[in-house]
C-alpha cells in the first residue's frame, strides 16, 4: 500500500483492483465500481462511492448478517466488508463466495 501511495504522491497514475474497500480513502482520489458481471456501474470520489450502501450491497462488496457478541447474547445485524482473511458462517442464509 506504501508503494502505491508514494506513485500517487509522486505524480504516477497507478491503477489497482481491490475488494478491501478498507483501503480505498488511502490510495484512491478515483473510484470505479464494477458489478458482478464486470460491467461498471459507478465512477467518482471514494467518499461517495463508500457512502452507497445500495451500490456495495448490489456489487456484493459488503454483506449484512445477523449475529451476536460474547458480552451480548441478543441477535441483531450490521454490514462487513469483504476484506481479506475476512472469513464468518452465515447460519441464516446461503453461503457468499469471498465470505
Amino acid at each position: 500500500m506504501d508503494f502505491v501511495v508514494e506513485q500517487g504522491q509522486a505524480g504516477r497514475t497507478v491503477v489497482t483492483a481491490t475488494p478491501d474497500l478498507s483501503i480505498i480513502d488511502s490510495i484512491a482520489d478515483r473510484v470505479l465500481v464494477f458489478n458482478e458481471e464486470h460491467r461498471l456501474v459507478a465512477e467518482g470520489p471514494p467518499a461517495a462511492s463508500l457512502r452507497d450502501t445500495e451500490l456495495l450491497l448490489a456489487c456484493n462488496l459488503i454483506h449484512a448478517h445477523r449475529h451476536h457478541h460474547p458480552d451480548d447474547p441478543s441477535e441483531h445485524s450490521h454490514l462487513h466488508f469483504h476484506a481479506p482473511l475476512h472469513e464468518h458462517e452465515h447460519p441464516h442464509s446461503e453461503p457468499q463466495p469471498g465470505s
